[in-house]
């Protein structure tokens, strides 16, 4: 138990640093569809403001929160000379941000992903120098949103991380256009990380899990 807790103080030492060596952002986006601007979080790395002719990796990532790991994680990889981890941006929506509304969790409609591609990546590469090299995460719910953009629009992001993804009773019809496996041919270059444990909010689909590996490998 004490190395355990030496290891989280660790990390939240590591994240509290990486948070105030590097450059934090917001910027908002007007949709129609809303009420208010949708707000996002950037992160940007330390290197950003030094390096002004410098371009970087987006990473994107559906939770309000999750910023405050990505960013301590991805500094203490990159210090060293950029090994083994370039540094990235990271962009996540701000809390209270309600664009996840836009998701459709039947998977009939697509509305959250062409958001992603009509609005916020072009808004992201305008206003920061970005490489062009995307990547999107997600944990859960969010996790299936990765799978989802993963199958719709397949060029959009070139890594693709998706963990413990909700998947039973065919959610969001991920295991059913995973059948045809033609929609993934504008992706052919990018990369999936499929993950999951079998923990309480994992064990209840198990075997939908195997399906998906299944699907993937054919």
């Amino acid at each position: 138990m004490r190395t355990l807790i030496k290891w989280l103080m660790l990390i939240c030492v590591l994240t509290n640093t990486a948070l105030a060596q590097s450059t934090q952002d917001t910027f908002a986006i007007n949709d129609e569809r809303f009420d208010k601007p949708l707000v996002f979080n950037v992160q940007l790395p330390k290197s950003y403001v030094s390096k002004p002719d410098k371009r970087y990796v987006l990473l994107f990532d559906f939770h309000p929160y999750s910023h405050t790991y990505l960013s301590g994680l991805h500094d203490w990889m990159s210090h060293n000379g950029e090994w083994p981890w370039l540094e990235t941006i990271i962009v996540t929506p701000a809390y209270g941000n309600p664009v996840g509304k836009l998701f459709d969790e039947s998977g009939e409609t697509t509305r959250l992903i062409d958001f992603f591609a009509s609005q916020l990546i072009p808004e992201i590469d305008k206003q920061y120098r970005t490489n062009k090299f995307r990547i999107i995460s997600g944990f859960r719910t969010n996790g299936t949103i990765v799978l989802s953009t993963l199958l719709n629009k397949p060029e959009l992001f070139n890594a693709y991380i998706a963990i413990s993804p909700e998947l039973k009773k065919d959610y969001a019809q991920i295991l059913s256009k995973l059948k045809n496996k033609d929609r993934l041919k504008g992706g052919q270059h990018c990369f999936l990380l499929f993950s999951h444990a079998s923990t309480i909010k994992e064990d209840h689909q198990l075997p939908t899990y195997q399906t998906l590996n299944q699907g993937l490998a054919k």
